[in-house]
């Protein structure tokens, strides 16, 4: 039986079909040979080729593949085989999830199923817990500041400084945790200062100023931080993605068109955002 290994086998599996295979090849034999004398004793009489070649096919029919019931048997005896092999290799260890020794291929793969799972549980834990960690370092943060505030003295300037100073180190956090997590993390806190008339006269010139490079573009979280030689204002920029403008064009053309208008320098410190963009889009349609 070619094909298949002996060493696998064994033996008693195929001296079984080597001996009905021989009782066929003697039948065979003897047939032919009956075949050859009927040959010679007709020498010079026609033969019938059609029946010849029906008998060859009939012949062919009975010899193609191998029947059922020896498909079976090898299959039974393959699994048997497996299942001895896998019980050899796993002997006296148990599968942890069952508590049941591994003795056969089902019991492996079951073990395998199980330990798939556990794993990618764990991973989803692993994952759930960093992110827990991180909404309780938030949490920390945000409580340490409030406190902090409550304690030093509560003076309109002071209190304004603080809460900024606040919104930095969120904004740092959220920063970190995209980085380090690939997490896009989103905590709103975003003051703003509602009585300061330069900061909106600013405010509206540099929305004006943004609208004449593209309209759709547009300014939030606005802030200003005035210094000797220069003012930095920093704000986010709502920015389509189809824009014909570069991020570097954007500030560049505003810081001159401000220094032109003004009469004075202004550092821009721009966070382009186009998923605010996206939102607003959204939302208006």
């Amino acid at each position: 039986m070619a094909g298949y290994d002996e060493d696998f086998w064994g033996e008693d599996f195929f001296e079984e079909e080597e001996g009905a295979t021989e009782g066929e090849e003697t039948e065979v034999e003897t047939e032919e040979t009956a075949d050859t004398e009927g040959t010679e004793g007709t020498e010079g009489a026609e033969v019938d080729i059609d029946g010849e070649d029906a008998g060859g096919e009939g012949g062919e029919g009975e010899d193609e593949g191998f029947s059922p019931d020896l498909l079976a048997r090898i299959e039974a005896e393959t699994q048997k085989r497996v299942d001895a092999r896998i019980a050899r290799e796993f002997e006296g260890i148990l599968n942890p999830y069952t508590n049941q020794p591994i003795r056969t291929e089902a019991d492996l793969t079951a073990y395998r199923s199980a330990f798939a799972a556990e794993e990618q549980r764990q991973q989803l834990e692993e994952m759930y817990h960093q992110m827990v960690v991180m909404g309780g370092l938030c949490q920390q943060a945000i409580a340490v500041a409030v406190k902090t505030l409550e304690e030093e003295e509560d003076t309109a300037e002071n209190l304004e400084a603080q809460v900024f100073a606040l919104d930095g180190e969120i904004d740092d956090m959220e920063r970190e945790c995209l980085k380090s997590h690939n997490i896009h993390l989103v905590i709103h806190y975003d003051p703003v200062v509602t009585d300061d008339p330069e900061l909106t006269r600013l405010h509206i010139l540099v929305d004006e100023l943004l609208g004449e490079m593209d309209a759709r573009l547009k300014t939030h979280d606005f802030r200003m931080v005035p210094g000797g030689g220069h003012t930095n204002l920093i704000f986010d920029i709502a920015v389509p993605q189809d824009t014909k403008f570069t991020k570097s064009e954007i500030q560049n053309k505003l810081e001159e068109a401000l220094r032109a208008r003004e009469g004075k320098t202004y550092h821009t410190i721009i966070t382009f955002d186009p998923l605010a963009f996206n939102q607003e889009s959204c939302e208006h349609q």
